[in-house]
């Protein structure tokens, strides 16, 4: 499952420089660990065009610690720079998503169809 949501600029950059490995959010998505979460960065009104995708590794949702109906989220280091505005699962459906080992870094590569010699 692969989860749509708005982040605002500053909160993006934090991600993409792997300082902000977390989200909060309502919880009307049902989030599970394994699903993945498309970051669009959004700002003033409209989508900047940024977008990455990242897997859910860890939910917290202790009463004790979120508000009631929010959970936090644990993401994964592994993503994905879109370049589309916005990045919709729609346009996900028939690729595969396998991770990358990029310098130092795991990125997602989508490929069309099956297996790749990669």
């Amino acid at each position: 499952m692969i989860h749509e949501l708005k982040i605002l600029p500053k909160y993006f950059a934090a991600v993409q420089r792997g300082e902000k490995l977390f989200e909060l959010r309502k919880n009307d998505r049902d989030f599970h660990v394994t699903d993945y979460v498309a970051l669009n960065e959004y700002s003033e009104g409209k989508y900047t065009g940024d977008s990455m995708i990242l897997q859910i590794t860890y939910i917290l949702d202790d009463p004790d610690v979120c508000k009631e109906g929010y959970v936090g989220m644990g993401l994964s280091q592994a993503f994905l720079y879109a370049g589309k505005v916005p990045l919709y699962k729609e346009e996900l459906e028939g690729y595969e998503i396998k991770p990358l080992n990029v310098q130092r870094r795991l990125v997602l590569e989508i490929e069309a169809g099956g297996d790749s010699d990669a």
